[in-house]
């Protein structure tokens, strides 16, 4: 084969390859061009249109790779209140797959918006196992903690049983009475199955209040039980 030819093929190839490089480059930058317009459109959707499509998004690994990134950057970075709440909304479908979500929403719990921090917060419920999710949940509760924040940690804890039980009972010093009070009224409100065991690990408050409350519910608890028993003895 002649220098000449040589030459050719080499120049051909390396022309192939600079093709390929400036339309993969080219097909990179679309792709960033359509994440960016994406993101900013993310304050213009409702939050079931931002529960749909972070599913889509979950059913592709690879974009969300890309996607996600840019969203936590969002969250995280200087953006207005709606910018931020809707990048937080569409994150909390993958607090429970990605650690590293599941660290930029946990991060948020402070946040100066008090929306954005609790919605933040109770994000978190979806972390797996359950008891990590408590722990990081009763963590928020930590000081200093805005009150929309200790509400919504709250309720997910409430939810997780026993777990979410022991995770509250290590933060009990945290809340102020009047709080106590609260998380009474709630349970009471909410009746969750385990609801006398939650009610009981208030029985020994240090709040007469809330003592009497408890107690109060728990008497009365007791005697609707004994009435019912009694009903279904009768002939």
């Amino acid at each position: 084969m002649s220098i000449a030819v040589m030459s050719c093929i080499l120049t051909v190839a390396i022309l192939g390859s600079g093709i390929f490089l400036y339309v993969r480059w080219q097909r990179s930058r679309d792709e960033q061009a359509r994440i960016t317009t994406f993101v900013n459109g993310l304050q213009n959707l409702s939050p079931e249109q931002l529960r749909t499509s972070a599913d889509e998004l979950s059913k592709r690994p690879r974009m969300a790779r890309r996607v996600l990134p840019r969203v936590m950057g969002r969250a995280r970075g200087r953006a207005t209140p709606a910018e931020r709440l809707a990048a937080v909304r569409f994150l909390a479908r993958f607090a429970g797959d990605r650690p590293d979500v599941a660290d930029a929403l946990y991060g948020l719990r402070r946040n100066a918006d008090e929306g954005v921090a609790a919605e933040a917060a109770a994000a978190l419920a979806a972390i797996t196992p359950r008891d990590a999710a408590a722990a990081r949940l009763a963590s928020c509760l930590d000081a200093p903690a805005q009150p929309a924040v200790v509400d919504v940690v709250i309720d997910e804890l409430l939810k997780l049983d026993s777990t979410g039980r022991a995770a509250l009972e290590a933060r009990m010093p945290l809340l102020s009475p009047d709080r106590r009070m609260w998380v009474v009224g709630l349970v009471m409100d909410r009746r969750p199955a385990d609801h006398r065991q939650w009610l009981e690990l208030f029985a020994a408050d240090p709040d007469a209040d809330v003592r009497k409350r408890v107690l109060d519910e728990l008497l009365a608890a007791d005697v609707q039980a004994q009435r019912r028993a009694g009903e279904a003895e009768l002939p």
